[in-house]
């Protein structure tokens, strides 16, 4: 099993060690991890202490770089309100809704063997046509319905190790003594308070940060990918 430094979606720490930031221009490989604000340019741990502002969840979003599609197009894998689906890299950042584009992270000790296999992955998981986790419980599957954007990425790093062919979501790897990236520990982080008065928990340590309920929207638990 590979160790690296953690990574997350609602707070961007910058690290060094094996990922490190790439402007957008770089050509980036398979793999590549992209982080956007949500709209307004807002994202809870970045610019705003708020990760509900009324109605608006301000948790911004991760996608992973897929390479090409079949018309030579650069896309990007994305959990969404639709699903798991490849979108045009194009479009990761709507700047008309006023999204901001925070940066980029490459793993550095990435081999050509891992790029192959993040590929059989990606074609794997958006031919099943995967909804996405709306109520956050699960967060990087197994089944359909259970992914958000971080999951989805974290789960592909997990389970690199999966063999010469991925034909099924069990193959996706849930032990963690057998992963093949450790991101994050599993688990919740009952620690780290961010904020007293709404008891909202950004983790550092653990996957799923906490998210408060309150004005009768859902409560969140937000998997973070660690820092």
């Amino acid at each position: 099993m590979k160790n690296i430094f953690k990574i997350c979606y609602l707070k961007v720490i910058i690290i060094c060690g094996i990922f490190f930031f790439v402007a957008p221009a770089m050509a980036m490989p398979v793999g590549t991890l992209l982080y956007r604000t949500s709209g307004g340019g807002q994202m809870y741990g970045y610019n705003t202490d708020l990760i509900l502002d009324g109605t608006k969840i301000n948790c911004g979003h991760t996608g992973m770089y897929a390479g090409k599609d079949k018309n030579g197009d650069d896309v990007v894998l994305e959990a969404v309100n639709n699903g798991i689906q490849l979108t045009k890299l194009k479009y990761f950042v709507n700047s008309a809704n006023s999204e901001n584009f925070i940066g980029a992270k490459i793993p550095e000790s990435f081999q050509a063997g891992d790029i192959d296999k993040i590929k059989q992955i990606r074609d794997f998981l958006t031919d099943q046509h995967l909804e996405y986790d709306i109520d956050f419980g699960q967060q990087k599957g197994p089944d359909s319905g259970e992914f958000t954007c971080v999951g989805v990425a974290e789960k592909i790093y997990e389970s690199l190790n999966f063999g010469k062919e991925i034909t099924s979501l069990a193959q996706l790897e849930y032990t963690p003594s057998r992963y093949y990236i450790d991101i994050t520990p599993d688990g919740y982080d009952n620690e780290n308070i961010y904020n007293d008065e709404l008891e909202d928990v950004f983790s550092q340590n653990k996957e799923f940060s906490k998210i408060s309920k309150r004005n009768d929207l859902i409560g969140l638990a937000g998997n973070g990918l660690g820092k």
